[in-house]
Parts: C-alpha cells; sequence; structure tokens
C-alpha cells in the first residue's frame, strides 16, 4: 500500500513538474533573455496596480492637511512600518477612497428598504464617517 501511494505520488509529482515547465516557466525564453547581447531599450510594461496607486496619491495629494497633524500622523505611519515617502498621500488618498465608495455602496444596500428615509440619510452619514474618520484613530 505505501509503495502504491508512494507511486501515484511520484507520478502526480512528475506530470504537474513536465506541465509547469511547459506551460509556466518557458525555460527558452528565459535562457533568451538571460544569454541576449543588446536588450531594446522600452518603457517597462505598467502593472494595472499602478496606475491605482498613481490615483490614490493624486487624491491624497488634494486633501489639504495641517502640517502639525501631518508630521503627527506621518510618525504614526513610520512607527507602523510605513516609511515610504509617499505613505501620507497614500494614507489621505484611501480616506478620500473609502470616503466615498462607502456612501454609495450603503445607498445601493439600502435602496430597496423600507426604512424611515432618516435612518437610511444617517447611515449614508455614517458610512462617510466611517470611511474618512476611522482609518487612522
Amino acid at each position: 500500500m505505501l509503495l502504491v501511494a508512494a507511486l501515484v505520488f511520484v507520478l502526480v509529482v512528475g506530470i504537474l513538474a513536465t506541465l509547469g515547465l511547459q506551460l509556466w516557466v518557458r525555460p527558452k525564453a528565459a535562457i533568451d533573455r538571460v544569454t541576449a547581447v543588446a536588450v531594446e531599450a522600452s518603457a517597462p510594461p505598467s502593472h494595472p496596480s499602478l496606475a491605482w496607486r498613481d490615483l490614490v496619491n493624486k487624491l491624497g495629494a488634494l486633501v489639504p492637511s495641517a502640517p502639525k497633524d501631518s508630521t503627527v500622523m506621518l510618525r504614526r505611519l513610520i512607527r507602523a512600518g510605513f516609511r515610504g515617502t509617499n505613505a501620507l498621500k497614500m494614507l489621505y488618498g484611501s480616506k478620500v477612497i473609502l470616503a466615498l465608495v462607502l456612501p454609495i455602496l450603503m445607498l445601493v444596500l439600502t435602496a430597496q428598504s423600507d426604512a424611515d428615509p432618516n435612518r437610511r440619510l444617517l447611515l449614508v452619514v455614517g458610512a462617510f464617517a466611517a470611511g474618512f474618520f476611522g482609518p487612522n484613530e
């Protein structure tokens, strides 16, 4: 029984390794990259997450902040391990995005509700407050 299990294991590992080398690793492309004499200078392909990061940074730069509050928040970010130059802009940008997305999400969730309109408005305002004021405290 142990021999059969070991044989099945070796067979499955062999099949997965072969498929991985054929479909994922592409050793010929890697060898061509390493042995290429001259690589054309071209702009590196931009990843979609970089566009999101740039959007968050731009939104964070638009948020006005007092220098006293900025230094306190920057100190907190450094203590938390976020030591990048754009850490404060990323924080403020994410707060703006949360302040926009959470109320919209709350409106969608409560649109079909038969609750009192004042309570729905309170939920939307609460979602805005949770989005903008929540993450830093």
